[in-house]
């Protein structure tokens, strides 16, 4: 399931970031400026996957071993804090983790990938827009 969820947003933040290449008659798709401009659109999408997939793949780390605790204290904690109302931080469900759902499930592929490639921008000169 994680594995399928990430493949979804690979395209959809790799198709944000390439529909915004010059499309034009004039630029061709071998010119310097289309070239630079496909470089950077793959920078701003390896940034974007990079600091994501991180963060998911961290949090699944804590997942597995939360999920596979054996008898005992760490395991008893565990159950505690998973009835504890108000949810708190690293709960095991990581849906109802109040500090990681909200990055979790409500990822914004666009703005994500529209704030990277403005902290990028001062590194390039071309014309790729968001």
């Amino acid at each position: 399931m994680l594995r399928a969820g990430m493949a979804f947003e690979d395209g959809a933040v790799l198709g944000e970031c390439l529909s915004r290449l010059p499309n034009s008659p004039s630029v061709g798709k071998t010119s310097p400026e289309y070239l630079r401009s496909k470089r950077h659109a793959l920078s701003v999408f390896e940034k974007c996957r990079k600091q994501r997939t991180k963060m998911v793949v961290d949090r699944g780390n804590v997942q597995q071993h939360l999920y596979h605790l054996h008898e005992g204290p760490e395991r008893e904690e565990r159950d505690r804090k998973m009835q504890m109302v108000p949810t708190p931080e690293g709960e095991a469900l990581a849906w109802r983790d109040p500090g990681l759902a909200p990055k979790l499930l409500g990822y914004d592929h666009i703005a994500d990938t529209v704030r990277v490639k403005e902290q990028q921008s001062l590194d390039y000169d071309i014309s790729y827009t968001l």
